[in-house]
C-alpha cells in the first residue's frame, strides 16, 4: 500500500470512531497530533467539507462530523456503488499478478481473523481489501476518491453503530463472526471474478455487494436512532 497522506492520516482519524456525529473538528488538535501546522490541516479539513465529509459550521463553529440521515447513507452507498463497480471492473481488466496476490494476502490474514475477537484488526483489513482493488485498477481518478469512501462507509458500518461490538438478538460474539464471515465469502467470490478476468461479472458482483451493504448499514442507522428515543 502507498504511504498515507497527510489528508489520508486526517481522514483516518476522524472517522476513527474517536469522533460522534456531529462533533466539532478542531484543527489544533488535528495539528498537534500530526505535529505540522494548522494551515496544511485547515485545508484537508476544506477539501472534506467540499466531498461533503465534514459539514462546515456556522462562523465561529468550525468544521463537524456529518448526523447522517438514511437519505445521506443512501447517497454515499450509490456513490461508493458507481465506484466500487468501476473499480471492479478496471481491476478484471488491468489487474496484475501482484494486485492479486495482494488481495489474497489480505483475504488470508482476514480469514485467520474471523471469530477471534480482534474486531478492530479485522475491519482494518477489510478496509484494505477494498483499497487494493482500487489499485488494482490502476485508474488514477477511482483510487484517491474510492479511498475516502472506503472509510467513510467504514465509519458508518462499523463504528456508528457498531455492529461488530453489540449484538441485537442472540450472542454478539456469533453476530460479529457471521457479518466477518459474509464479508470473507464476498471478497473471494470478487477476488475469482477479477482472477479469471471477468469484468462484467465483476462489476455486477462489486455494485451488488455496496447495494447488499446500504440495507444492512440502513437497518443498523434506524436502529441507532430508535435506541436513542428510546434512551437505551
Amino acid at each position: 500500500m502507498d504511504t498515507p497522506t497527510l489528508f489520508d492520516q486526517i481522514v483516518r482519524r476522524i472517522f476513527s470512531g474517536e469522533f460522534e456525529p456531529g462533533a466539532r473538528i478542531r484543527e489544533e488538535s488535528l495539528a498537534a497530533w500530526l505535529g505540522v501546522s494548522r494551515v496544511p490541516v485547515r485545508e484537508s479539513l476544506a477539501k472534506m467539507a467540499a466531498q461533503g465529509m465534514l459539514i462546515n459550521g456556522e462562523k465561529g463553529h468550525g468544521m463537524r462530523l456529518r448526523r447522517y440521515t438514511l437519505d445521506e447513507v443512501r447517497h454515499l452507498y450509490e456513490y461508493r456503488e458507481l465506484l466500487e463497480g468501476g473499480a471492479a471492473r478496471a481491476a478484471a481488466t488491468s489487474g496484475t499478478s501482484t494486485d492479486l496476490a495482494r488481495m489474497e494476502i489480505v483475504c488470508e490474514q482476514a480469514e485467520q481473523l474471523i471469530g477471534q475477537g480482534r474486531l478492530a484488526e479485522w475491519a482494518d483489513l477489510d478496509m484494505q481489501f477494498h483499497l487494493a482493488l482500487a489499485l488494482a485498477g490502476r485508474n488514477d481518478r477511482i483510487v484517491p476518491a474510492l479511498k475516502t469512501l472506503v472509510v467513510e462507509c467504514g465509519y458508518l458500518f462499523f463504528v456508528v453503530p457498531n455492529p461488530l461490538c453489540r449484538g441485537t438478538d442472540g450472542n454478539p460474539a456469533e453476530e460479529a463472526a457471521a457479518i466477518q464471515r459474509s464479508a470473507h465469502e464476498k471478497h473471494r467470490e470478487l477476488l475469482e471474478l477479477i482472477r479469471h478476468k471477468l469484468p462484467d461479472e465483476a462489476e455486477a458482483f462489486a455494485r451488488q455487494t455496496m447495494r447488499d451493504s446500504l440495507t444492512e448499514a440502513t437497518k443498523k442507522i434506524v436502529r441507532l436512532k430508535l435506541d436513542r428515543a428510546l434512551g437505551a
